[in-house]
């Protein structure tokens, strides 16, 4: 068994410089293997997901420097 957003996390690392670059402190809701989008709230990515995808598990998180 695969661990739960892990896909969605290696996703998030693979191009968080650029996240970071162009969307800072902005909540960025990433899907399998796609960057669905970047929102200014988090409530706003969680609508998105559960809108587009539905009670299923989907990773949010906010494009903060380390």
């Amino acid at each position: 068994m695969t661990e739960p957003l892990l896909e969605e996390l290696k996703v998030f690392q693979q191009n968080e410089k650029e996240l970071l670059a162009s969307h800072p402190d902005k909540c960025v809701l990433i899907k399998g293997q796609r960057i669905i989008g970047t929102y200014d709230k988090q409530y706003d990515a969680i609508s998105e997901a559960y809108t587009r995808f539905g009670n299923v598990p989907f990773f949010i998180k906010r494009i903060v420097s380390h």
